[in-house]
C-alpha cells in the first residue's frame, strides 16, 4: 500500500527519473514497469540487505509543503462577541435576611 500510495502522488517524479519505456509512449507504462520492481522487491524482502537500501532511495524522498498562514479579514463565520445569555448568580438573597451577631466575649 505504501508504494502504490508513493506512485500515486508522486507519478510525474517516478515517470521522469526511473521509468524504462520513455521512449515508447505508445506502451502507456507511466512508470508502472518501476512500481512493479518496487513491489517486486518488497515481496522478496528478506533476501538481501541491499534491495532495501535500494527501495529506500528510491521511495523515500520527502517533499515538504510550507504551510502558509491563513488570514480571514471578515467575520462571516456567525461567531458572536458576546454570547446572548449571561448567568449572572450572586446569590445576595441568602445574605440579605442573615443576622449578623458580633461575636461573644
Amino acid at each position: 500500500m505504501g508504494q502504490i500510495g508513493y506512485y500515486e502522488l508522486n507519478i510525474d517524479y517516478i515517470i521522469k527519473t526511473y521509468c524504462v519505456n520513455k521512449d515508447k509512449p505508445q506502451l502507456q507504462c507511466n512508470g508502472k514497469c518501476h512500481l512493479a520492481k518496487q513491489l517486486q522487491l518488497t515481496s522478496t524482502s528478506s533476501e538481501d540487505s541491499a534491495d532495501a537500501t535500494f527501495l529506500a532511495e528510491a521511495f523515500f524522498p520527502v517533499f515538504l509543503v510550507q504551510q502558509s498562514e491563513v488570514i480571514f479579514k471578515n467575520n462571516h463565520f456567525g461567531f458572536q462577541k458576546k454570547p446572548k445569555f449571561y448567568y449572572n448568580k450572586q446569590y445576595a438573597h441568602l445574605v440579605e435576611h442573615s443576622i449578623y451577631k458580633p461575636p461573644m466575649a
